[in-house]
């Protein structure tokens, strides 16, 4: 077996020393204020996601009169669809 010596050691508790070199670079970076360091990019995408997440969920004032033209029958169903399809391929290619 080894002999591994005085486990409490000969000395006793000596004094704290400063930290120095890369030490203390590292612990100076580490008490500088979080907001120092960060920062935040919105893209232009979040930016209009947000516009539209603060729009109303139904503009009352375009579905009423559609909605009495469906009822009345006089809503060109078909054209509007064919329409909307358009936009939406245009905005997928």
């Amino acid at each position: 077996m080894s002999d591994i010596g005085n486990v409490q050691g000969t000395k006793g508790i000596g004094p704290i020393q400063p930290i120095a070199g890369k030490a203390y670079q590292a612990a100076q970076k580490a008490e500088t204020p979080i907001e120092d360091q960060d920062t935040v990019q919105i893209s232009q995408v979040a930016e209009l996601l947000g516009k539209i997440r603060d729009l109303p969920d139904i503009r009352i004032e375009k579905v009423a009169p559609i909605r009495q033209a469906i009822m009345n029958e006089k809503y060109d169903m078909d054209s509007r669809m064919d329409t909307a399809l358009d936009r939406l391929l245009e905005d997928l290619t």
